[in-house]
């Protein structure tokens, strides 16, 4: 999902993509969507989609790639309506409780439920923010609110924020992370 965004900002800026390649990584990505909404870890897991990994464990990733399936859908002037943000961002906050009990455990999908990792936390919260920002005003406006209000109650007493002890860029990421996520939210309001 992740790429994707990448690939369709890249293309909307005017650089060409290879043939297929939007269209392939959308397809990837809408095969490895649940019914309810959800996506699933990885398109490896497709044969096991009950794993723990499913279901409330889901929304950072679900968050993303339905912005994804969203902005790739507005390619060529295709219109593909709210409906795939509206219900991914009512999962995200549903779910915002599992986001935090993975954030700043010490190894990644093991210590919280559902193995949410630490790294889902930030990453989440972002996306979300980049959500927001296609919605009318009306619907978007206590989302934002959420989102600044747990923006700033994260941050850390040296100012930076994290999620994850992954190596040695937990602070970096969470802060980028943050910050991007405020800066989003705030424009929302």
């Amino acid at each position: 999902a992740t790429v994707l965004l990448a690939l369709l900002r890249a293309e909307r800026s005017g650089f060409p993509l290879p043939g297929g390649l939007p269209e392939d990584a959308a397809g990837v990505l809408r095969s490895m969507r649940f019914p309810d909404g959800q996506f699933n870890y990885g398109t490896y897991l497709r044969n096991d989609p009950k794993i723990p990994l499913m279901p409330l464990g889901a929304g950072a990733r679900t968050q993303a790639c339905a912005l994804a399936l969203y902005e790739d859908g507005k390619r060529g002037g295709r219109d593909p309506g709210l409906k795939i943000l509206q219900e991914s961002l009512k999962g995200f906050f549903e779910g915002a409780d599992y986001l935090e009990l993975g954030r700043k455990r010490v190894i990644p999908h093991r210590d919280a439920p559902y193995m949410v990792s630490g790294y889902m936390f930030f990453y989440g919260y972002f996306y979300a923010a980049e959500s927001l920002a296609h919605l009318p005003h009306a619907k978007r406006e206590g989302q934002a609110d959420a989102i600044v209000a747990t923006m700033l109650r994260t941050q850390e007493n040296n100012g930076s924020w994290w999620d994850t002890l992954c190596y040695d860029y937990g602070d970096k990421w969470g802060t980028a992370f943050a910050l991007m996520s405020l800066g989003r939210a705030l424009e929302s309001l």
